[in-house]
């Protein structure tokens, strides 16, 4: 009788449809749905048939949800300021006539299996769609999360203070906010960072990540720290891509990392693909950022070619903003997202040896301002950060493999006039751009000049490597010129001054790979093995370790066909046997 008594009480409606009970009066589940919560045994009463003998229960309808959900005719969990569906679909969520002195029971969370962020019943419907979109079942994919050592995890990174969250989470991101109850407050409208998993992961990415991608040493002009993590702060979309992508920077050195990172990518995908057949204004700018990131976790993956739809994605979004008046305004923040957008078609190009598929000239022209768009200096902040060497390089990069892609009509002789005379011309063009963009240099104040140094270093390098690649596109992969041994010597000597660890080394991964697919001695390669090595730990990133491989095929290639005139072609070895690789 007394072990009988000392089972565990369960209410007779959770045990009815097998649900877990935590064995409150009333339980959360049934406090939650505002119906009567009777108790019972579990393998008592409800077994042998000795039921209560009360009024069956009466399943009252609440009128509380908000305007939303009751338009679409969708059950709401009526959570405050935002409820869960319209966080997720990234839709306006109003309230009215709310009840007064009503009390809202929010369950408490230990461990991540019980978080609603994944395969739980509160999360209307996701995980039934998670299951039969993409066939895995997610709550195996949580508990493989589970076991990872979270613990040591944040002993490397320590958790950012709430203070310094504020700082990020507020307009002006410049002054941190003095009351520690109102980071406390900002802290607490971030969507789904409820477990220490997810926590890790947001503050990965704001000590590490965002550095990692910004090509600027400094904090403050960072775009992905003072715009995009302000938007992932009050958008649960653009949180799960951001975790995607933090995930993503410790997928090679610690794989069980990712398995939590496929988890929020998955719900990046699924919510992005639910909200753009009803995209708003309010939320377009949440559907471009979540495109935006979801292809820089391909890109950045190294071994995925799924990047190409992502790109895609956005450009077509971008078109249907300028399609309709009322979307067209040119925000700090949706300037910031086409610049993001133009970097990654143009750096892609490379890899696909094909025009952008959106040219700046054809989008941009022409576009008024609205008194919210970014200042000039702004403007040229997020530039630095995003390409890391004058962006009027990445328009040589956009013809030069626009170019590349005419190769295939060189048959023609008419056409390979055509062809070589418009290389001269480009090559002309490129020749005259490095001289000015030296003078400039050449005329700037000397303490400028110190702090430019290791920019001019990389511009050089992406430059001579630019110089290089149009010399294969015109001429082939033969080593036996004069301009290729030249070009290899200037991006070796140029990327030889820049420190190790510095924000530039992102721009580096062109030249390394154009300079490592030249290269004709011993002494060359262990240059670009060295910095290459350097670089997968300093960036982290595994298309880091793709690119490496890539030109360690090319050397291997080369050795088996020494002594002979085959020109090895790396640009081929990429596209058929590394097809996901992109030097960005």
């Amino acid at each position: 009788m007394e072990s009988q008594m000392n089972r565990r009480i369960i209410c007779m409606r959770c045990a009815k449809i097998k649900q877990a009970c935590d064995g409150g009066s009333p339980c959360s589940r049934c406090n939650r749905l505002e119906v009567s919560c009777e108790p019972n045994l579990v393998g008592g009463d409800c077994d042998t048939g000795r039921r209560s003998t009360s009024k069956p229960v009466k399943i009252t309808r609440t009128q509380t949800g908000c305007l939303s959900c009751k338009k679409r005719k969708r059950k709401c969990d009526e959570s405050r300021p935002k409820c869960g569906d319209c966080r997720r679909l990234c839709l306006n969520c109003t309230y009215i006539d709310p009840p007064i002195g009503s009390k809202r029971v929010t369950p408490t969370y230990k461990n991540s299996s019980q978080s609603p962020s994944v395969g739980n019943d509160d999360t209307t419907g996701r995980s039934s769609y998670e299951e039969n979109l993409f066939n895995f079942d997610a709550d195996s994919l949580n508990d493989v999360a589970d076991s990872i050592s979270w613990q040591d995890v944040t002993e490397v990174w320590p958790l950012v203070p709430q203070s310094q969250m504020a700082v990020y989470s507020s307009d002006t991101g410049s002054t941190p906010s003095p009351d520690p109850a109102l980071s406390l407050l900002m802290l607490s409208t971030a969507p789904d960072i409820a477990t220490d998993e997810d926590k890790s992961l947001l503050n990965h990415y704001m000590r590490i990540v965002a550095g990692v991608l910004s090509r600027r040493d400094d904090h403050r002009s960072n775009p992905y720290l003072s715009k995009i993590l302000p938007m992932a702060l009050s958008n649960r979309l653009v949180m799960d891509a951001v975790l995607a992508l933090s995930a993503n920077h410790w997928k090679k050195l610690q794989p069980t990392v990712w398995k939590r990172g496929t988890i929020h990518q998955t719900n990046a995908l699924q919510s992005l693909a639910k909200l753009l057949p009803h995209i708003e204004r309010e939320s377009a700018d949440a559907a471009l950022s979540a495109t935006l990131l979801l292809c820089m976790i391909e890109l950045f993956d190294g071994t995925s070619s799924h990047w190409k739809f992502h790109l895609d994605g956005a450009r077509r979004l971008l078109s249907a903003f300028d399609q309709k008046s009322n979307w067209a305004q040119r925000t700090e923040y949706r300037t910031f997202c086409r610049q993001l957008y133009h970097y990654l078609d143009s750096a892609t190009t490379i890899s696909t040896c094909h025009p952008p598929l959106l040219e700046v000239g054809k989008d941009e022209s022409g576009k008024a301002a609205t008194p919210e768009a970014i200042s000039p200096r702004d403007d040229l902040d997020d530039e630095a950060a995003l390409y890391g060497v004058p962006k009027s390089l990445f328009h040589f990069v956009d013809k030069i493999n626009g170019l590349a892609y005419q190769r295939k009509f060189r048959d023609d002789p008419v056409f390979e006039n055509m062809f070589r005379a418009s290389a001269t011309r480009l090559e002309k063009e490129l020749e005259h751009w490095s001289r000015d963009h030296k003078s400039k240099a050449s005329h700037s104040s000397s303490s400028d000049c110190l702090q430019e140094i290791p920019a001019q270093n990389a511009t050089t390098a992406f430059e001579q490597a630019l110089q290089l690649r149009l010399h294969q596109v015109v001429n082939g992969y033969s080593l036996h010129h004069d301009k290729v041994k030249d070009c290899v010597f200037q991006i070796l000597d140029s990327i030889q001054q820049i420190r190790y660890g510095s924000p530039l080394e992102s721009s580096l991964v062109f030249p390394l790979v154009m300079a490592g697919s030249s290269c004709s001695t011993e002494s060359d390669r262990l240059i670009i093995r060295d910095r290459l090595m350097v670089m997968e730990r300093t960036l982290g990133f595994r298309y880091i370790y793709t690119a490496h491989e890539l030109v360690q095929r090319v050397w291997k290639e080369r050795d088996i066909n020494i002594g002979t005139e085959t020109e090895v072609n790396w640009a081929a070895i990429r596209y058929f046997q590394l097809p996901g690789l992109a030097l960005i």
